[in-house]
C-alpha cells in the first residue's frame, strides 16, 4: 500500500466483530484495543509496518484506526472512544484515524485529546487529562 507517499503494510490487531480472535495473535509489543463498552466506536485497528528500521524502533509505534459511523447519520464520524492497553513508558504511539470525513477539525486548531490513565489515578489522583 502507498499512502502519504510511503509504502507500508498493515496487520490487523483488533476487529470489533471478532474481538477474541485477535487477542490470540498479538505480538508482545502490540497494543491491546477494545471498544466493547457503552459509546465505544472503534471498528478496527491495524499495526503499521514500513519494512525497514522503523519497525524495530521501540520508541514509536503506529496504528491505522477505523471507527464505526455515528448512529443516525449518513456515515459521519464526529468523535472517537476506545481503550488500549499494553502501553509502555517512553514509547510514543501514533494513531491515524483513516475514516474521518470532515474537511476540518478543532484538533487542527490546538484542541487536545481527552485521555484517561489508570496509572495516573494511582500515582497522582488524576485520571482524565488533555494531552497530545
Amino acid at each position: 500500500v502507498t499512502i502519504r507517499g510511503e509504502k507500508y503494510a498493515t496487520r490487523c490487531v483488533y476487529n470489533y466483530e471478532d474481538r477474541y480472535r485477535f487477542s490470540r495473535i498479538l505480538n508482545a509489543c502490540d497494543l491491546v484495543f477494545d471498544s466493547h463498552f457503552e459509546s465505544g466506536n472503534l471498528f478496527s485497528a491495524h499495526r503499521v509496518s514500513f519494512g525497514d528500521s522503523r519497525d524495530m524502533d521501540k520508541r514509536q509505534h503506529e496504528y491505522d484506526l477505523e471507527l464505526h459511523h455515528d448512529i443516525h447519520s449518513a456515515g459521519h464520524i464526529q468523535w472517537f472512544y476506545f481503550s488500549c492497553a499494553n502501553t509502555l513508558s517512553g514509547r510514543g504511539i501514533k494513531f491515524n484515524i483513516t475514516n474521518f470525513a470532515k474537511t476540518d477539525s478543532l484538533y487542527n486548531y490546538g484542541m487536545k485529546l481527552l485521555f484517561y490513565s489508570e496509572k495516573s489515578v494511582k500515582e497522582e489522583g488524576v485520571g482524565w487529562r488533555r494531552t497530545g
